[in-house]
């Protein structure tokens, strides 16, 4: 639904989100010129204030909690464990799929996470918090947590490169079923009380 609308077809015009091959009019993107490189930058940094996915709402309560915002200062950016879009839906991948796509996107996100000025990683979900872990060899202390209420969670705790605070938890709070506002709420405290 990042690229496509729900019969398949590609976002045009306001309705999308993002550059494609067919709106930078190109069949391959290791020979764009500087003015499309533009374009996509432009796509990626204005993201949020143009027809953002409603995937991303439910982070709201969490980043306005900790004081930050993907439209306004102080910003949070939303960065993935793997930058390429994916026709199936990652649950129905292949292990070995989902590996090489992590690996093939550990540069570009170590790259991303190297920021002067990133103060805290938030991680969501099971499968984020073990592959980070996995590559990034970070140390995270688990804490006992109820999300939806009464069933058994948890949050992680440590720092990425002893100095950046990592949080995350193993509910993936967009795509978990019984996951209610008001268990967002909870986390969003037990998150800010964490930092």
């Amino acid at each position: 639904r990042e690229f496509e609308n729900k019969s398949g077809e590609l976002l045009k015009n306001f309705q999308r989100r993002l550059q494609t091959y067919s709106s930078l009019k190109t069949e391959n993107y290791t020979k764009l010129t500087d003015e499309k490189i533009e374009k996509i930058l432009n796509g990626c940094f204005n993201y949020f204030n143009k027809n953002p996915y409603e995937w991303f709402n439910k982070f709201d309560k969490i980043l306005s909690t900790l004081g930050y915002s993907y439209k306004y200062e102080p910003y949070a950016a939303h960065v993935d464990l793997v930058q390429w879009s994916t026709k199936t839906k990652w649950d129905k991948l292949t292990k070995d799929d989902k590996n090489i796509l992590i690996e093939d996107g550990r540069k570009f996100l170590e790259y991303q996470l190297d920021s002067k000025y990133l103060e805290i990683v938030l991680l969501n979900g099971r499968t984020v918090i073990d592959s980070f872990k996995n590559w990034s060899g970070v140390n995270l202390k688990s804490l006992k947590f109820e999300i939806p209420k009464g069933k058994r969670a948890e949050i992680v705790t440590g720092f990425y490169k002893n100095k950046i605070k990592v949080i995350g938890w193993s509910v993936n709070i967009q795509s978990s079923w019984g996951v209610s506002k008001n268990d967002i709420n909870r986390l969003a405290l037990k998150v800010k009380s964490l930092v």
